[in-house]
């Protein structure tokens, strides 16, 4: 059956209302669904804001902690309660935030937990701080309780993070992909469209024989054309992205949507062609203005390119500025022609500020990870290093560039590798936790200790590669180690006096010598001469101790150094005359600010060493000159005290200083000291003969009493000597103005 002119007319006509009713339906559709992946992807990059500021709410109180425990002053405080204050609001708001996704909700259970024990034990650090004092604090955090605390909070949090961050990822494809259908149905329809307008079009022209039947159907035609021309603008009106379609060649835009003037901020502009679409002021992303033949609509126009989603800087109407992410295509007729072309657009400037935020964000955690003293490093399966922050470099003695795709064992001490590695291969196979101590041997040779923690990453529960941490503590194992050897040279200081006033009373109490009274004498005199040993002992580690511990303050004042060197050479006068020793010094009037005791027990130290280990007729000089070589300021007469009682010229030590000091020199002609002593001779207990201590009365702390008094006035103390000729101790002491 053959269907009329007008048949046909009223079939398409009903077939354009019907395509495009459905495919305005789907339209309204899409800005619904765009609108709910956009809440999303907002939603998403709020709840990681939230991890990042309880992250660094915590890391402020850490750090407000810790300066309050080295410094018992209050003010570090401030960060600690500030920081405090926030952290049940910050996790309430992230707990609303996930109230969406159970797992997450777990997670935040477990971060309260671990935030809460956390806070409690700075609490209660501060606590004891406050009320025992430094001492009682510290040792809690050398536990390390507080360190594992926090690198669960870490834990947590980043594993929070990643799934935040999977779910933006798969957010922002989905509006992605609602963006990419919007401009594909609007296509479709446009297409369709111009399709149907052209079949009518040749519908009625197919019957030009009858004028009547002719301007029926043209009347029919162009109502149809604009119901059509309607159904399209009102569908374009509708669309969140804004929309323009211009003819082909020139340019002339003939068709825009009010989301052209939302997004552009001011009036749509009909140029009439493409050299005038330099009216709508576009931007290149490194800040060069289009071209009006550069842009999308102008290339789809001219030259029939497809452009998807290219990112262009705008200046609206009110002068701000924008981004916005642009698509276009060609339309052509039957033949393949380009007859029109028409660009979509979408206004993505909070979507790129979220994005720079994010990025400042990133950037700033990354600058955190480069400047913690922690080294932190990266392995993939195959446990080849895929990064490494500078600290984990410093302690394992490589470069990044080295380290990138080495394996971790290239950079552990050869003794150390089989042990660690037959700890490792279960641990990686349990996909557990991996934890132990490590020596790393640098090219140079040196030796550091870490204490090396790595985690496995997981996604799908699968490990992706692993994360880990290194603390260097080389410094903590010397110093257990001189801890070690400090008590066992005490246990051996105090047991060899002990032995021997044991030994005398235990004859004198087993009335042995009772017919022996000369001999019951010298016992006494023994026992009396190692109690008086005891005594000093005790007291140098007691004087040191409290020294070193800043425990004993020093009491400074204005003082004259010539009268503090006589008041030492006076003390000194029976023990020279004793050891028939003569004491040579020249004086130098000189204000010092310092603690006098202090420096007279560090004057008397020296100068005794140097009588103690002078042959008889020997001679000991002491002199003080100014660090700078300056001459003849305040000295006086060289004088000579002992038994001898001659006078004797002092060389000056060849001593030059950037800074006014004035250096003290105590000089002799002993048996001098090895050079391989220099280094060690100021140390706790050290000796040049293990017989001295008996020979001469020593304890061994006399050397590091000077050594931190000096260092405790700013100066500095040294020794010089050549074997079997003698030795110079001299120290400094910074001139204040």
């Amino acid at each position: 059956m053959k269907l009329s002119v007008l048949s046909k007319i009223s079939i398409g006509f009903i077939a354009t209302i019907t395509i495009v009713s459905i495919t305005g339906a789907i339209l309204v559709q899409i800005p619904l669904r765009q609108n709910v992946a956009s809440r999303w992807v907002q939603h998403t990059h709020e709840v990681l804001l939230e991890l990042e500021t309880i992250l660094s709410n915590m890391t402020d109180a850490e750090t407000g902690q810790r300066g309050y425990l080295l410094t018992g002053d209050d003010r570090y405080l401030e960060p600690y309660h500030s920081a405090i204050a926030q952290i049940d609001t910050r996790l309430q708001q992230l707990k609303a935030s996930i109230a969406d996704n159970p797992e997450q909700q777990r997670r935040h259970e477990l971060l309260e937990r671990q935030i809460e024990a956390k806070l409690g034990l700075m609490a209660k650090t501060i606590a004891l701080r406050s009320n025992e004092g430094f001492e009682p604090a510290v040792q809690i955090i050398f536990s390390g309780q507080g360190k594992q605390q926090m690198d669960a909070i870490r834990a947590s949090i980043s594993e929070m993070k990643q799934e935040e961050n999977q779910l933006l990822e798969r957010r922002i494809r989905d509006y992605r992909a609602i963006a990419q259908l919007t401009t594909q149905a609007f296509l479709i329809l446009l297409l369709l469209s111009l399709a149907l307008i052209c079949v009518v079009y040749y519908l009625v022209n197919s019957d030009i024989t009858s004028r009547k039947r002719a301007q029926r159907k043209n009347l029919q035609l162009l109502q149809q054309v604009q119901t059509e021309r309607g159904l399209l603008e009102t569908v374009l009106q509708q669309m969140p992205a804004g929309v323009i379609i211009a003819e082909a060649p020139s340019g002339k835009l003939i068709l825009g949507n009010q989301q052209v003037e939302q997004i552009w901020r001011h009036s749509f502009l009909a140029v009439d062609n493409v050299e005038q679409y330099r009216e709508y002021k576009s931007f290149h992303q490194d800040g060069r203005p289009y071209n009006p033949q550069e842009l999308p609509l102008a290339r789809s126009i001219l030259t029939g390119e497809v452009v998807i989603e290219e990112e262009i800087d705008f200046l609206g109407g009110d002068g701000t500025r924008g981004t916005m992410l642009v698509s276009s295509a060609p339309i052509r007729n039957a033949t393949g022609n380009v007859t029109a072309g028409v660009v979509t657009f979408s206004d993505i400037s909070d979507r790129k500020q979220a994005e720079k935020e994010l990025r400042r964000r990133e950037a700033e955690l990354r600058f955190l990870n480069e400047a913690l003293p922690v080294g932190i490093f990266r392995l993939d399966p195959q446990g080849s290093c895929t990064y490494t922050n500078p600290r984990a470099g410093e302690i394992c003695g490589f470069t990044f560039d080295e380290a990138l795709g080495t394996g971790w064992r290239k950079f552990i001490h050869p003794d150390d590798v089989a042990p660690l590695w037959s700890q490792w291969l279960p641990a990686v196979a349990a996909h557990q936790e991996f934890s132990g101590e490590v020596r790393y041997l640098h090219p140079d040779g040196t030796v550091r200790f870490g204490r090396v923690k790595v985690a496995p990453i997981f996604s799908c529960s699968n490990a992706i590669g692993y994360v880990g941490t290194i603390e260097d503590i080389t410094e903590i194992r010397a110093v257990e180690k001189m801890k070690n050897e400090f008590i066992s040279v005490v246990s051996h200081e105090l047991r060899t006096p002990l032995a021997s006033i044991r030994g005398a009373i235990g004859l004198l109490s087993a009335g042995l010598l009772v017919d022996e009274p000369e001999t019951a004498q010298e016992m006494l005199e023994i026992a009396s001469l190692d109690t008086e040993r005891l005594v000093r002992l005790v007291n140098d580690i007691l004087d040191l101790e409290r020294l070193e511990s800043h425990k004993l303050t020093l009491i400074k004042r204005w003082c004259d150094a010539a009268a503090l060197m006589r008041q030492s050479v006076e003390s000194l006068q029976l023990v020279t005359e004793q050891n028939n020793v003569t004491l040579s010094f020249t004086l130098r009037s000189r204000q010092i600010y310092v603690d006098p005791d202090r420096i007279i027990q560090t004057l008397v130290n020296l100068l005794s060493n140097a009588i103690k280990f002078s042959s008889p007729g020997a001679t000991v000089w002491l002199s003080a000159d100014l660090g700078s070589r300056e001459s003849g300021v305040g000295e006086t007469e060289v004088r000579a005290l002992g038994k001898l009682g001659e006078k004797t010229q002092l060389p000056i030590t060849n001593y030059q200083s950037p800074t006014p000091e004035l250096l003290f020199t105590v000089k002799d002609t002993g048996r001098g000291i090895p050079a391989d002593k220099l280094a060690t001779i100021f140390e706790r207990f050290q000796q040049i003969d293990a017989s001295d201590s008996r020979q001469k009365g020593g304890t061994g702390l006399g050397l590091a009493i000077c050594r931190t008094i000096v260092q405790l006035h700013g100066g500095q103390i040294w020794a010089e000597s050549v074997l079997g000729q003698g030795s110079a101790f001299c120290f400094t002491i910074p001139l204040v103005q």
